[in-house]
């Protein structure tokens, strides 16, 4: 009973994080649905039922699907911060200077850009075996725009990172680290942040990334670690999909090329990541110097 429960301990922070999505999501299609409705009761005079619901369903194919998705992301990325700065109270305090050398950050920039790379070689070799599988994926990347507008390009590159961070690297994987043995904390929140995604691909590629996200995390002592890398990965997808084409090299060549590149840059930026002592550090703190 007492291990049902440490675990649960852990789960409880993705429950409450899907259950915000869920709640921001609810209130933003309830509020939507009653000024559709005013406005077809001021233009027409009366409120067709079957238009609101039509409209309701649209919601989810435009714009407003991204800006409801932000405002969630915000929403838990305030939530989190405000948990995960009570959890490190009377951490060590350490300046961020201290926190993400130059080296360091050198090596998650790269470690970023290869791991994009190669989990877009390994995905373009499975969708070409299972195009099926990428059904429903595609279809999330659609709406998200993929960078095509202002804010899509803001929740990709700066909001979810934050927010994903402090959810799974901060609250998770701390919650995790004092039940049980580091290596196993680290495993056991990359698979809670691949099923935060709800989506088989993404929980694949996630549950993957989440690895290196709790690696840079512990090694750097900072959650600031993990937030570059995950820009970095995400920045990366938006760029390399828009440059990298056939008139560049053949399709094949360029995935073997990007493919043996990748996997040399993140052999050896994990070694040397892995080579720094571990930290821990108040995430209060690090603010407090940053703005200071």
């Amino acid at each position: 009973m007492k291990k049902i429960g440490q675990f649960l301990t852990c789960v409880l922070p993705l429950i409450c994080a899907i259950g915000i999505q869920i709640i921001v999501a609810s209130i933003s299609i309830i509020i939507f649905g009653i000024f559709q409705g005013i406005r077809l009761a001021a233009t027409s005079g009366e409120m067709d039922i079957n238009v609101i619901a039509n409209s309701l369903d649209g919601l989810m194919n435009s714009s407003a699907y991204l800006f409801i998705t932000a405002i969630s992301a915000i929403v838990c990325g305030v939530v989190f911060g405000l948990w995960y700065r009570k959890i490190l109270v009377g951490r060590e305090k350490l300046k961020i200077k201290e926190v993400l050398t130059g080296k360091k950050v050198l090596f998650i920039i790269l470690l970023g850009i290869a791991l994009n790379s190669g989990i877009s070689v390994v995905l373009n070799i499975v969708g070409s075996i299972k195009p099926e599988w990428f059904e429903n994926y595609n279809e999330i990347m659609k709406q998200l725009g993929y960078g095509d507008s202002i804010i899509s390009m803001l929740l990709i590159v700066v909001i979810a990172p934050i927010s994903e961070e402090l959810i799974c690297r901060g609250v998770i994987l701390e919650k995790c680290r004092k039940v049980m043995p580091l290596f196993a904390a680290n495993i056991i929140q990359a698979i809670l942040f691949g099923v935060y995604h709800m989506n088989v691909i993404q929980g694949i590629y996630a549950f993957v990334l989440g690895l290196f996200l709790g690696m840079v995390c512990i090694k750097t002592g900072s959650i600031y670690g993990a937030i570059l890398l995950h820009i970095i990965f995400n920045l990366s997808g938006v760029f390399l999909e828009n440059i990298l084409t056939e008139n560049i090299l053949p399709m094949k060549i360029l995935m073997i090329g990007m493919g043996m590149v990748s996997l040399i840059i993140i052999v050896i930026s994990t070694i040397m990541l892995l080579n720094e002592k571990d930290r821990e550090v108040d995430l209060g703190s690090v603010l407090e110097d940053k703005l200071l």
